[in-house]
């Protein structure tokens, strides 16, 4: 249906990426200029997938224009999946309406006359960990023993002290069926989960 390079937001901050749009999958993977080829290439299934223009944690941990990518935040995207989530950059505001517009179009087509799209948890977007110096729970540095940690629901950067519980997340994103699997959250998000 669609293929074009994206600069997806990755852990370690913003990479280029060959992304492939079919009719029930989204491929990407690295590109190896070299060879003519793609390595490290992920599938998502379009049947578990949203995708918005709205960007969580956009503003806040990025610029108006990186520096470490020609991207603009303007250009940017965010893909929803029950598997992974994540930010991608379009080359202009056209090309973003124009993914954003396919992608939901087969999306709505594999996702037509089923109901159990809500059971299904999305994964949190996590925040970059180049963009984040110091927690954003209690504002304290991270060094070499104070680690970064993600919020496994929020996907904020956090220390130890500030994410020391462990909760079946799928539950806090109201999924119906729940996974059983226990996963570091911050403070807020585990008051959230004792609610």
């Amino acid at each position: 249906v669609r293929e074009g390079t994206l600069v997806k937001v990755c852990r370690k901050g913003p990479k280029p990426r060959q992304f492939f749009l079919f009719n029930d999958i989204l491929i990407y993977g690295t590109i190896l200029p070299t060879k003519g080829r793609y390595a490290a290439q992920n599938i998502m299934d379009l049947e578990h997938m949203t995708v918005t223009s709205d960007c969580h944690f956009m503003p806040s941990v990025y610029t108006a224009h990186s520096t470490e990518l020609d991207v603009d935040s303007e250009n940017a995207f965010q893909v929803n999946h029950m598997e992974k989530s994540f930010h991608v950059f379009a080359s202009s505001l056209a090309d973003k309406a124009n993914w954003i517009h396919n992608l939901k179009k087969y999306i709505g087509k594999r996702t037509a006359g089923k109901d159990d799209q809500a059971n299904y948890a999305m994964k949190a977007v996590w925040v970059p960990d180049a963009r984040v110096n110091h927690c954003m729970g209690c504002e304290c540095k991270f060094t070499t023993f104070n680690r970064k940690h993600h919020c496994r629901f929020c996907g904020k950067v956090v220390c130890n002290d500030c994410s020391p519980h462990r909760v079946d997340v799928s539950g806090l994103r109201g999924a119906a069926k729940l996974t059983g699997k226990q996963e570091r959250v911050c403070k807020e998000c585990f008051q959230l989960s004792q609610a």
